[in-house]
């Protein structure tokens, strides 16, 4: 019984080690699109670009990187950001684009 303990517990480790990883990466990955459509949102009715950064980077891990475009009639954020799984597992970073048209500030009425 203590052989295949013995054997089984390192095995059972690195797939739990492997599952959190996973879970890691997958809420990074979540983590980098809510940043990036809420940066979208923000400067698309018309607050300031660092504003939309700063919230953007608040819930993303340290080392993040949110990229601003404001081309025309469009808002282009592009979020990345790295976790712990993807140093660990050599996977690139979770990243995410959202694309938002600005809004025109009310002439309308």
């Amino acid at each position: 019984m203590s052989a295949e303990l013995a054997v089984a517990f390192p095995v059972v480790t690195v797939v739990l080690a492997l599952v959190l990883a996973a879970v890691n990466y997958g809420m990074t990955q979540v983590r980098c699109v809510d940043a990036a459509r809420t940066a979208a949102r923000m400067v698309a009715r018309g607050d300031a670009l660092d504003t939309a950064r700063g919230t953007a980077l608040r819930g993303l891990p340290s080392g993040a990187a949110v990229g601003i475009d404001v081309s025309g009639a469009d808002v282009v954020v592009r979020v990345s950001a790295a976790s712990w799984a993807v140093s660990w597992l050599g996977v690139p970073p979770a990243r995410s684009e959202a694309v938002a048209a600005r809004e025109s500030g009310g002439d309308d009425a």
